[in-house]
């Protein structure tokens, strides 16, 4: 497999060198189909092609039953949908339907499954936009919902294969609703997930996720200028589980349902010439479960900062700082859950809430964490995209592990973690990534795994869409 992970790669730089690229976004295809029953009928689809390898990436210990400390794998989805259109007296209808095809090959990420192939409804909703000439849409069905900056909501359900690409997000059951009153725009929505799994110490054991959680909320987005606005909002994940895990609780004492989190959102960004500034703060309450017989109450946080500068010249080079931290429990006996909820933020954005292309895909969640995190890049080309990134990995409190099972650690520096990263707009129809990196454990990591060896990554992802 390994030397197949060589031709591909050389294959790829090929691609790469040979291809030239067109600065123009894909669209769907119209197809001119029911012209007596719809305005416009269009298909649209995308094929991913994924490959990975991981020297070390656990810090030298074990990543599965077999005693690996190295992993390749890879892959593939592929995506179908049509959409149409009709304007009917009192609204304009939209309506979607797609589905999606993911596989895994050589075992999935970092011994978390084995080949498995899934095929899966991604979109099927009805948009009801302008409905009788008003500023309100609304949207019932099968559908993501992205609020913002997707810090709070960005993912649904988890998926049985294609995991690291992550292209089956989506809520099997929403209700959405969007106000356009110029300046000041709303969406409130409720949603169902079907399966949970974001937080750790809340999943349940032999699946990716537990049943009877649901997502509820509403956002307020206001533009102060063409160049600036404010948001923020409340939101509820409504945990109706009721699961008792005996292995973790003898006697039923640990209750991993009632999460009941509260969230209370606030952000900004605005742009003032060649910088630009964002930042977003979440304050969490609400009940955490039990356990060990005791009533947990959640009081988290978390937030970011990055500030970002535009150099002028052709080739768009770009400095960008950013500071990330999601709160830790710092007193496991006492009553309180300290530790932020990840509730439904995006794995998606590389390297912002997926923080590290290793640590934070295989080691630390959006929990107990801090993030510095150095980014610059340029075009070297039209339509490429190179960035050369460090990260330094904190843990908030020093501790680690799944719920009260927390080792306790006598440090908090967790990694330094080098990226580099190259986008590149082919043409059209096609984007290609190719991704490398060196992590150095930290004392933190080295207590916790019992090993120090530093990790190399590196991986490619061609995109074909139309």
């Amino acid at each position: 497999m390994y030397k197949f992970y060589l031709k591909f790669q050389f294959l790829f730089l090929i691609i790469f060198a040979l291809s030239s690229p067109v600065n123009q976004a894909y669209a769907e295809i119209e197809l001119g189909l029911f012209p007596n029953t719809f305005d416009k009928f269009s298909v649209d689809g995308q094929l991913h092609l994924f490959l990975r390898h991981d020297t070390n990436p656990s810090f030298g210990a074990a990543v599965d039953s077999r005693g690996r400390s190295e992993t390749t794998f890879g892959e593939t989805v592929a995506k179908l949908g049509v959409t149409f259109e009709k304007k009917l007296a009192w609204t304009d209808l939209e309506g979607r339907i797609s589905g999606v095809l993911m596989t895994t090959i050589n075992a999935d990420v970092y011994g978390v499954a084995d080949d498995e192939s899934q095929g899966d409804l991604n979109e099927g909703f009805l948009n009801f936009k302008n409905i009788y000439q008003s500023p309100f849409d609304i949207k019932v069905g099968r559908q993501n919902i992205f609020i913002e900056k997707s810090f709070i909501s960005g993912d649904a359900n988890p998926e049985d294969a294609a995991i690291w690409i992550s292209a089956h997000k989506s809520f099997p059951l929403a209700v959405r609703a969007d106000g356009d009153f110029g300046k000041l725009k709303t969406t409130a929505f409720w949603a169902d997930t079907e399966l949970y799994s974001q937080q750790g110490d809340q999943r349940e054991l032999g699946k990716r996720g537990k049943e009877g959680v649901s997502f509820t909320g509403i956002n307020l987005h206001y533009d102060i200028s063409e160049t600036a606005y404010l948001y923020g909002g409340y939101y509820r994940k409504i945990d109706e589980s009721n699961i008792t895990f005996s292995s973790f609780s003898p006697g039923g004492k640990d209750l991993f349902s009632e999460n009941n989190t509260n969230a209370l959102d606030i952000g900004f960004d605005a742009s003032v010439k060649a910088f630009h500034f964002a930042g977003e703060f979440v304050y969490q309450l609400g009940d955490a479960g039990r356990l060990g017989g005791q009533e947990l109450s959640r009081d988290a946080y978390a937030g970011f900062a990055q500030a970002r500068y535009n150099f002028n010249h052709s080739a768009k080079p770009y400095l960008k700082l950013m500071y990330i931290n999601f709160s830790g429990d710092s007193n496991l006996e006492d009553d309180k859950a300290e530790d932020y909820d990840p509730m439904f933020i995006t794995s998606n954005i590389w390297n912002e809430w997926l923080i590290g292309q290793l640590v934070g895909e295989v080691q630390l969640s959006n929990s107990n964490k801090i993030a510095y995190i150095a980014d610059a890049g340029f075009s070297p080309l039209p339509g490429m995209q190179m960035s050369f990134m460090f990260i330094k990995h904190y843990l908030a409190e020093q501790n680690l592990g799944v719920s009260r099972g927390r080792r306790a650690l006598s440090n908090d520096d967790y990694a330094n973690e080098w990226n580099f990263l190259v986008d590149y707009e082919v043409n059209k129809n096609m984007n290609a990534h190719f991704g490398a990196g060196y992590v150095i454990p930290g004392d933190a990591a080295k207590e916790f795994f019992g090993n120090n060896n530093d990790t190399f990554f590196s991986q490619m992802w061609l995109k074909f869409h139309f």
